[in-house]
This record gives C-alpha cells, sequence and structure tokens, in this order.
C-alpha cells in the first residue's frame, strides 16, 4: 500500500505538508488547495499573501469578472433588464438562479480575491441572505480575518521531501 502512494510522486517533489504555515494560510483562506496558489503564496511569502487577501479591492479580478459577465448575463443585470430578458422572453423561471450558482461556482474556483469568496459564502449560508452590503464583507475581513489566520502562523515549517 505504501509503494501505491510514494510511487505517485515524482523523484525529487517537494510535498506541502500541514505543518507549513503557508499551506495552513492557503487551506483556510481559500476555497481549496491548489498547488498553483501553494506556490503563488510560498513566492509571495506568508505576510504579504495574507496581507493581499484583507485588502480584496486591490485584488485585479477583472478577467474573471469578463469571463461571468460573457458566461452568466443575467449577473449584471438591474431588474427592470431581468424582467425584460428573463421572465417578458417567455425564459425559465429559473434560469436566472442558475446562473447565479453558475456565477457564485466560478468565483470560489478561480477568483483571485479567495479570502473575500469565502466570507461571502460564510455570509450567505449563515445569514441564509445573498443580499449584503459589500462595504460590511470587506469590514469582517479586515476585522476577523487576521484572527482568522493567526493559527496558520503558529505551526513550524517543515515540508516533506521524497
Amino acid at each position: 500500500m505504501q509503494q501505491q502512494i510514494t510511487s505517485a510522486i515524482a523523484p525529487g517533489e517537494r510535498i506541502a505538508t500541514r505543518r507549513d504555515p503557508v499551506l495552513e494560510l492557503v487551506h483556510r483562506a481559500t476555497f481549496g488547495y491548489t498547488t498553483e496558489e501553494h506556490a503563488r503564496a510560498c513566492s509571495m511569502g506568508f505576510e504579504a499573501w495574507r496581507d493581499e487577501q484583507l485588502a480584496p479591492a486591490s485584488i485585479d479580478d477583472s478577467a474573471l469578472d469578463g469571463v461571468i459577465a460573457t458566461s452568466f448575463p443575467s449577473v449584471a443585470m438591474n431588474l427592470a433588464e431581468l424582467l425584460v430578458h428573463y421572465l417578458q422572453a417567455g425564459v425559465d423561471d429559473f434560469e436566472v438562479a442558475r446562473e447565479l450558482r453558475g456565477a457564485r461556482f466560478f468565483r470560489a474556483v478561480w477568483s483571485k480575491r479567495q479570502l473575500f469568496e469565502r466570507v461571502v459564502e460564510f455570509w450567505t449560508v449563515s445569514s441564509g441572505k445573498s443580499d449584503f452590503p459589500i462595504g460590511a464583507v470587506t469590514r469582517f475581513i479586515q476585522a476577523a480575518g487576521r484572527a482568522l489566520l493567526k493559527r496558520a502562523r503558529s505551526r513550524p515549517c517543515m515540508p516533506f521531501q521524497h
């Protein structure tokens, strides 16, 4: 069994462990670990990556915004536009809800503002509302984010090397 597990690891490849404080940070602040995001966080350093995530307005996510606008047009529409383009046009009543869920999924997976998206998800699930002030989310991130991620820094960095 051990042979099967280690044979999937390329010789000389470093494996990040949960003792790596940057890995802990990436796990806690994102929707899931990716080697790319972990490598980016390692290259930036713990404090720089954390501080970037704590200031979501400073992160350029325009590429994803463009994909979402193209893939899910209802996201950018106001109520009057939704009525004309969806309800009066005879489009399925649930199409707007599907587009909103799709946009939410895209943001969770591909947004560079991972901590922000995690807080939005937390806020939505815990409050049962999706209409919350963005300013409140930003203030929550700034106030609670450092405490939420503090534990990740307290662990020693001991990556396993094959």
